[in-house]
Order: C-alpha cells, then sequence, then structure tokens
C-alpha cells in the first residue's frame, strides 16, 4: 500500500508530506493471547480490541491532526472524508 486513500485520492499531510493516516483510540478493551513467558519476556501471539471510541485520527509520522474529539463528539468516517479532503490528490498511476 502507498498510503491511505480517502475518497479514491491519496492523503498528504501538509505538515510533513506522509501519505499515512492512524486512528487513536481512548477507553479501549484489548486482550493479547499469550505464547510464552521468559523470566520477563513476554511472547504474544493474535490480540483483540473491543469497544473504544475514536480519540483522534492524525498523520501516522508527524501527528498532525486530521479530525479530533474536539470537533464531533465520536468523528465519523464520513466527516473524516470531508476534512481530510483538503489534503488529498490523485493517485499517481505506475508505468
Amino acid at each position: 500500500m502507498l498510503g491511505t486513500k480517502v475518497n479514491g485520492k491519496l492523503f498528504t499531510c501538509p505538515a510533513c508530506g506522509c501519505h499515512y493516516l492512524e486512528e487513536i483510540m481512548v477507553c479501549v478493551t484489548q486482550s493479547s493471547f499469550i505464547l510464552e513467558v521468559e523470566g520477563e519476556d513476554v511472547e504474544y501471539g493474535d490480540s483483540e480490541a473491543n469497544g473504544g471510541v475514536i480519540d483522534r485520527i492524525q498523520c501516522l509520522k508527524c501527528g498532525f491532526l486530521v479530525v479530533e474529539e474536539s470537533e464531533s463528539p465520536n468523528p465519523a468516517y464520513q466527516e473524516l472524508g470531508f476534512i481530510a479532503e483538503r489534503w488529498t490528490q490523485p493517485e499517481k498511476e505506475e508505468n
């Protein structure tokens, strides 16, 4: 994957030029399958996250906020698409 697409266009962070978004959630319950414990070292298998609410959506590299909780109690992805549209460009075709 070359980056995060928003409404079919590649996201570009206006602060650093990164093309990836990440979702930050709060109030999440995460459980992990423990494979092995050796002293204080733990090796984990698959994990699962349940519940939670979106706190913010931001640039993966620099943390530039695209959508934050103060803009909406629970930002929906339709809102993300509308807001992030300012920072997208058509994806370049590979030759």
